[in-house]
């Protein structure tokens, strides 16, 4: 899958969720090289003054909030009825993301970690026979 340079709110992560055994379908809008530049400054400035670890993770939950924009229906529930975060969905649930703040900070720090922290990584300085130019 070829990623998508086009600024849009509905980029998705598929992420694995070790609790439930499932992967989870997560939007957000797309990433800057003004939100990375800010979201790594300012966490690196909170580790520095404060050295307050607490700090720091309310500051990804703060981008969290920013960036996330909804999630795939079905992908989670709220005393046994499935929510969307559609709000033009029948299941639409407003506070979709209060709830998973409070529930589901693993999730949401493991999203914001990867869509802002390190995206992405070298496999290899040379070719290999084993890799293709896309993998």
């Amino acid at each position: 899958m070829a990623r998508e340079l086009k600024m849009t709110d509905q980029n998705k992560i598929i992420v694995f969720d070790k609790l439930t055994g499932t992967r989870l379908e997560i939007y957000y809008s797309t990433i800057t090289s003004t939100d990375r530049i800010k979201y790594k400054s300012e966490i690196l400035n909170v580790l520095t003054k404060s050295h307050d670890l607490e700090e720091s993770i309310n500051l990804q939950l703060i981008w969290a909030e920013k960036k996330i924009t909804g999630f795939r229906k079905g992908d989670f529930t709220l005393d046994g009825k499935q929510i969307s975060s559609n709000s033009e969905d029948v299941d639409y649930y407003q506070g979709w993301f209060a709830v998973l703040k409070e529930t589901a900070t693993d999730i949401l720090l493991s999203i914001i970690d990867t869509i802002l922290g390190e995206p992405s990584y070298v496999l290899r300085s040379d070719p290999s026979p084993f890799l293709s130019e896309k993998s």
